[in-house]
């Protein structure tokens, strides 16, 4: 049953991500979540490093989009420079946000790769859907006690995880 919330691939950061092998593999659409993702939850704006590294991806031929669970204003000021195909309130792990990203690029979830900071809602939302999932570590720590409680959900699924590797 954990299975559901196990990622694919679990880097240290968006930078670790072999865009290459992913290319070969098959994988035409990568998804990216904001916040502890691509920057820090308090940056409002795209930093030059997630701005090059996305540039990067679609040089070899991605689309990229963000879907994220924050506020239309949030995604809208953040992907002032990107330009990205962006979906808010996505309320993920719900997969209508997902799903509107894969219709607009006319992709299949075997084409989909999804990149997240957060088990509960990126991956078991990927997953649920049939995506390639890759947990990156959140970049920010300082989070509420919501977050701290869900991180504390997250690392029993990962040690889990690593039980039955």
């Amino acid at each position: 049953m954990l299975e559901q919330f196990f990622p694919d691939l679990i880097l240290n950061e968006i930078s670790e991500i072999d865009a290459a092998a992913l290319w070969q593999k098959g994988y035409r659409l990568l998804i990216f979540d904001i916040d502890n993702t691509l920057v820090a939850y308090h940056e409002k704006d795209a930093t030059q490093k997630a701005s090059r590294i996305i540039r990067q991806f679609q040089k070899i031929g991605f689309q990229t989009a963000l879907v994220s669970n924050n506020n239309r204003e949030r995604v809208e000021r953040f992907n002032q420079e990107l330009k990205l195909y962006s979906v808010s309130r996505a309320m993920k792990p719900f997969q209508w946000g997902m799903r509107k990203v894969m219709r607009h690029f006319q992709m299949t979830p075997q084409e989909t790769v999804l990149c997240g900071d957060q088990i509960l809602t990126d991956i078991f939302g990927g997953n649920r859907l049939g995506l390639y999932t890759i947990l990156v570590t959140p970049i920010e720590i300082n989070e509420s006690g919501f977050f701290r409680m869900k991180r504390r959900i997250e690392a029993y699924i990962l040690k889990k995880m690593k039980e039955r590797d």
